[in-house]
């Protein structure tokens, strides 16, 4: 436009000519800035949501966007960009390490990465403001001074967020949960189910995963993994997280977890395991420890 430079996007007449400077900051909206990546970014997330209405939509994300898969024109529609951090080509064009999860309560879908604030959409809900994103803050997350959260999962119309920094801090063994079908509802006020619970020092929250009536809670201290269930108990203690396995066989990797709905399966420091809805003990199957074996050991050769 009249001979200005947007870095990172195309400008010039007749010929069309990029900036190559990717990484330059872009004032967005307002003193936000925004980090356009100049590649295609691998897709990490996946996630089919199903209104209360029936209504089924498709969202996929990468290290900075999220978007909305239009079926009747084939299109996807951004809800929000801008996250991740810093752009880098090494990162951002290959498989990022930041990776969005998201959890949904009734019509309500949150999405978290680990590094930005945790968002809000709501089904139907369009484009706003100057930054057009169709994506929100959580008010008393903010009120809270949560800057962030690595995992987020729901479970029995509750909201969980795990692994969280506030107020500056990283609290790897803390985690949140809403108030009862009110996903955005985390100040313990009275009358409200919201709560939280740190479990041990230097214990760091992996993941966490329903399968069946129970709730998963995956946990490392060093060498030592453990798993717990997580019960809802009402009164002032809400839920409580008791511990069913402690050993080495738990999850070491927080990416691997996968659930299947009848199982949860994982890479562990010593093989691929997996654990059944009435298992208590993670189980390695062993035609699959003994084709993966010389390639696994290898594998952690190399990572460590």
């Amino acid at each position: 436009y009249g001979g200005g430079v947007a870095p990172g996007y195309s400008y010039g007449d007749p010929t069309a000519v990029t900036s190559p400077y990717y990484d330059a900051q872009v004032a967005y909206c307002g003193d936000t800035y925004f980090y356009r990546p100049a590649c295609r970014e691998a897709v990490t997330l996946i996630a089919e949501t199903t209104s209360t209405e029936g209504r089924r939509k498709l969202i996929v994300g990468t290290k900075s966007k999220l978007a909305l898969l239009d079926e009747v024109s084939g299109n996807w529609h951004l809800l929000a960009d801008g996250f991740g951090g810093f752009y880098t080509e090494s990162d951002n064009c290959l498989c990022a390490d930041v990776r969005f999860r998201f959890g949904q309560v009734g019509n309500i879908v949150v999405f978290t990465n680990g590094v930005d604030r945790p968002v809000w959409w709501q089904h139907g809900q369009g484009p706003e403001g100057c930054n057009s994103w169709s994506v929100e803050y959580i008010p008393d997350l903010v009120a809270l001074d949560i800057t962030a959260a690595r995992i987020v999962k729901d479970f029995q119309g509750f909201m969980f967020l795990a692994d969280v920094i506030e107020g500056g801090q990283h609290f790897e063994s803390r985690i949140y949960w809403s108030d009862f079908n009110a996903p955005l509802s985390y100040i313990p006020v009275l009358g409200s189910q919201a709560g939280f619970l740190d479990f041990g020092r230097g214990e760091r929250i992996l993941g966490i995963e329903p399968i069946g009536n129970q709730l998963r809670i995956y946990t490392s201290l060093g060498e030592e993994k453990r798993i717990y269930i997580g019960t809802y108990v009402g009164g002032i203690e809400i839920w409580k997280f008791d511990p069913i396995y402690q050993g080495e066989d738990g999850l070491e990797f927080r990416n691997s977890l996968v659930n299947t709905g009848d199982a949860h399966w994982w890479l562990g420091s010593t093989g691929a395991f997996w654990l059944g809805q009435y298992d208590r003990v993670p189980r390695r199957l062993e035609w699959l420890h003994k084709a993966a074996a010389a390639r696994w050991r290898e594998k952690l050769r190399t990572s460590s």
